[in-house]
């Protein structure tokens, strides 16, 4: 007679109970202990050798060159094109090398982040500590040589108002 396996007993001995389980692990306790003790150990040893990272930032804002008819601002730059230029490493080279560092020794990676319905740009980078002052100096030197570009776009624009100005006085 063949066993029909729609009946409850076709597999009498197929169950395990929770006390088997417990048994196992109480006759296992003291290497479970032991693993567990030494990975947290291990954890603790390299966090603490592990150098310590630091993040230097600014909040910037794009310069306002005048008001449109619905009393809007109007911006010299979008603020995700200037963040599009810094974090495309467009100043990475001229702030090294105004600031006389070695890009082979330093090397420079800056972040952009716009924050949602704003015209802010967080500007960040991520230093060692023992390279925080360096860190310090090449985000001022960001500042100044994102300064340099648009005083040039501000004073051409200047040069077109102008000239406006004079073709209309004429």
């Amino acid at each position: 007679q063949q066993p029909n396996p729609t009946q409850d007993n076709y597999y009498p001995d197929d169950e395990i109970d929770l006390i088997d389980y417990l048994r196992v692990l109480w006759k296992w306790k003291w290497m479970i202990i032991l693993i567990t003790f030494v990975c947290v150990v291990a954890a603790g040893v390299v966090s603490f050798m592990m150098p310590k990272i630091y993040e230097v930032s600014t909040t910037i804002e794009p310069g306002v060159v005048g008001i449109d008819g619905n009393g809007r601002p109007i911006y010299l730059d979008s603020a995700a094109n200037i963040k599009g230029k810094i974090e495309s490493g467009i100043y990475n080279s001229r702030v090294l090398k105004n600031r006389n560092i070695n890009p082979r020794k330093t090397q420079v990676k800056f972040k952009g982040d716009n924050p949602k319905n704003t015209t802010l740009i967080k500007i960040s980078s991520v230093w060692e500590q023992n390279k925080l002052a360096i860190g310090t100096k090449v985000l001022e030197q960001l500042l100044i040589e994102l300064a340099r570009d648009y005083e040039e776009i501000i004073q051409a624009k200047t040069e077109g108002i102008d000239k406006e100005i004079l073709l209309q006085l004429s």
